[in-house]
């Protein structure tokens, strides 16, 4: 029979799954809402315009904290000016 720890932690593994697909659900409603109040509105200035023509942008999924290159030369410029070797955790400081 399985550890109680194990089964505490997947439980709660699922309990965190389950939140996550629950909201972003909401927000993927929220989202067909409100495009379907920006359709409406391109049908009161343009009732012919064609809708299926509309592709989406895609969007990447990865937050963005610095701009290209960005972080790489900071480690960089860090680990220039260090006097000595230096761990991950005092690089991570220093940027």
């Amino acid at each position: 029979m399985a550890e109680s720890h194990v089964i505490t932690a997947l439980v709660a593994k699922h309990q965190e799954l389950a939140g996550q697909i629950q909201f972003y659900q909401q927000q993927i409603a929220q989202l067909k809402h409100d495009l379907g109040h920006v359709e409406a509105k391109i049908k009161v200035f343009e009732p012919e315009y064609d809708l299926s023509t509309v592709s989406p942008k895609r969007i990447s999924g990865k937050a963005r904290i610095f701009k290209a290159r960005e972080c790489q030369v900071m480690v960089l410029d860090v680990l220039r000016t260090a006097p000595e070797p230096m761990t991950t955790t005092a690089i991570v400081d220093k940027v």
